[in-house]
């Protein structure tokens, strides 16, 4: 449902490793009795607008096979763990969707909006 909040768990330790190489990761992970290998690569780090203010964020993207329309990116701020702020997944020239956090708790406490980016 639209506006339910949703619980992320930011279990992927290779994560602030694939920024510290700003290269590529690997990730193995069971799919049932299947073991699924899926690739990561740091586009870049920018500062994008979100509902909790001004981020610094890691863009993140899938790799896929190279004849895909597809992408899944995925804004991680490192600030906050590295917590996904931002996801968008779609079809070059097609739909496109993009989710993004409207609000944010670390440890429990609510984490407080930043001022916008400049213009």
């Amino acid at each position: 449902m639209v506006g339910e909040p949703v619980a992320v768990a930011v279990a992927d330790a290779d994560l602030p490793r694939l920024v510290r190489r700003a290269g590529r990761v690997d990730v193995h992970h069971r799919v049932g009795d299947e073991i699924d290998h899926v690739h990561f690569k740091l586009r870049s780090v920018e500062q994008l607008q979100t509902p909790l203010g001004c981020m610094q964020l890691y863009n993140v993207e899938k790799v896929r096979d190279p004849t895909s329309k597809r992408y899944t990116r995925t804004y991680y701020a490192a600030e906050y763990g590295f917590a996904p702020v931002v996801i968008e997944h779609g079809k070059h020239g097609d739909e496109d969707w993009r989710g993004q956090v409207v609000a944010l708790s670390l440890d429990g406490q609510p984490v407080e909006a930043k001022p916008p980016c400049p213009p």
